[in-house]
């Protein structure tokens, strides 16, 4: 029997320019404000569906709500460290207190009044110096995934493994250090400390449950639609639905395909080889720019169909923000 999914995504800057956030703000400032801003965008999304369905919009629950923010949602501006000291700091920070941050969002939407909520809220980076190697950084690009339901307590994390020359952005794109070479270099903003950064990890995803699994990723939640996920740059060069990745997913009858980005577009020649999948749906939220929210339907005979967002095209608007968060339902 199909599934109602509803997708709730917001659409936000998080390129090195967003207007969302401030080079000024202290790190706990900084995700404070983006668990605020992402609490509202799902409150205004459901509000919204709440008027329209009084209206006369069909009033029938989905089955399941997934919830997803793009790439770096929670990181600091790079323009704001200024040097290796404060790339140490913002390291710390963000792997001793993001995933707390994270995981309060299920707290903020229990399911007996949400319905059963599955979030993908964006992704955070981090750059740590590898041992040995001075001035040599490796790239920690990773999301949760988890939800408000499970009886397990699944808690997935998926890491990205490919860096973009835009990733780490100090004003200018990353420069290859060199023919064949396995890094990026670029100078600090105080232009005094010149850096390395690795073009791949080989880190994998993890499953933070008590199932005996905890390095694949758990995607196959009882009541959900089999799903995967991609950040940015790995859709074109290690998707999770490709024989290089495949083996991190518990299950690889996908059904959904989250392209959680900044600056990777959906293009015809990869729609096409998604559609050529058991994926049916992909769903792309995108922070280059002002954002970019997508979804399509790769169920359609010999083509592509892009589903429109429900209840309001061009999205909602959500209290004292630059940022919009869209709703889309379908069967599947």
């Amino acid at each position: 029997m199909p599934s109602k999914v509803r997708v709730i995504q917001l659409k936000t800057a998080t390129f090195d320019s967003n207007l969302e956030r401030s080079s000024n703000d202290s790190l706990e400032d900084q995700i404070s404000s983006k668990s605020v801003l992402l609490t509202k965008a799902i409150a205004t999304a459901l509000y919204n569906i709440s008027q329209n369905s009084s209206g006369g919009k069909s009033s029938t629950k989905p089955d399941v709500t997934f919830v997803t923010a793009p790439e770096f949602y929670w990181n600091i501006p790079w323009s704001s460290i200024k040097s290796k000291t404060d790339l140490a700091l913002s390291c710390t920070f963000y792997l001793e207190n993001i995933n707390k941050t994270v995981l309060n969002l299920s707290a903020q939407f229990p399911e007996d009044i949400y319905g059963k909520i599955v979030f993908i809220p964006g992704s955070v980076a981090v750059l740590f110096e590898q041992e040995g190697r001075p001035n040599h950084y490796e790239v920690l690009n990773w999301l949760l995934c988890f939800t408000n339901f499970s009886p397990e307590g699944v808690i997935n994390m998926w890491p990205k493994r490919n860096t973009s020359a835009i990733d780490v952005y100090f004003g200018q794109r990353l420069q290859d250090a060199g023919k064949g070479s396995d890094y990026y270099r670029t100078w600090l903003p105080n232009k005094l400390e010149l850096i390395y950064i690795a073009k791949q990890t080989d880190v994998s995803a993890e499953n933070y449950s008590a199932d005996g699994t905890p390095d694949i990723f758990r995607n196959d939640i009882s009541g959900v639609p089999i799903f995967a996920i991609d950040v940015c740059l790995d859709f074109a060069l290690a998707s999770a639905r490709n024989q290089q990745r495949s083996a991190e997913n518990k299950v690889n009858d996908i059904k959904l395909n989250f392209l959680i980005a900044c600056g990777m577009p959906a293009s015809s020649s990869d729609l096409e080889k998604v559609a050529r999948t058991s994926i049916d749906y992909l769903i792309r939220n995108d922070g280059m720019g002002r954002g970019t929210s997508e979804v399509f339907n790769t169920t359609v005979a010999n083509q592509v169909a892009t589903v429109p967002a429900e209840y309001e095209p061009a999205g909602f608007a959500i209290a004292n923000s630059d940022s919009r968060v869209f709703v889309y339902e379908f069967n599947v």
